[in-house]
């Protein structure tokens, strides 16, 4: 006699908070592949996660976790270099901080200028303007 199996489906959100404690845990199989800005072309912006590694300009670094924010964005940091900047991994849903003109930081998601149905991983330091965010937000690619 068989007896049926139940199969779980989850929400994109419980996958989300599954990857998110993945990372937390030093597991970055979830952000493997290529990742790259949606320019496309050979001088944007790209770079390959392997296991714990960032791979971009033939150089290798090997990624921690560093935390999170309230944003869900979670924070990674190289071994090797401490004063780099952040490498930031922004799940489906999260919304990127722009700087707007004025000096004020927007957190709505309004002017965020990525495909917030994606995650997306941003190397930058700091609050970037929606120009810099279009140019530097990178996506895994096929």
């Amino acid at each position: 006699m068989l007896v049926p199996q139940q199969v779980t489906f989850y929400t994109t959100e419980q996958i989300s908070q599954l990857t998110r404690k993945q990372i937390q845990n030093g597991d970055f199989s979830a952000l493997a592949g290529r990742w790259r800005s949606k320019d496309g072309t050979e001088d944007g912006l790209q770079f390959v996660i392997a296991d714990n590694c960032l791979l971009i300009a033939d150089k290798r670094y090997y990624l921690r976790f560093s935390g999170k924010n309230a944003d869900d964005a979670i924070y990674l940091e190289q071994y090797e270099n401490k004063n780099a900047s952040p490498i930031i991994y922004y799940p489906s849903g999260a919304k990127i901080p722009i700087m707007l003109p004025d000096g004020q930081v927007d957190t709505s998601g309004l002017y965020d200028p990525s495909d917030q149905t994606q995650p997306r991983i941003l190397l930058g330091q700091t609050t970037l303007s929606a120009e810099l965010v279009e140019k530097l937000t990178t996506y895994l690619s096929d």
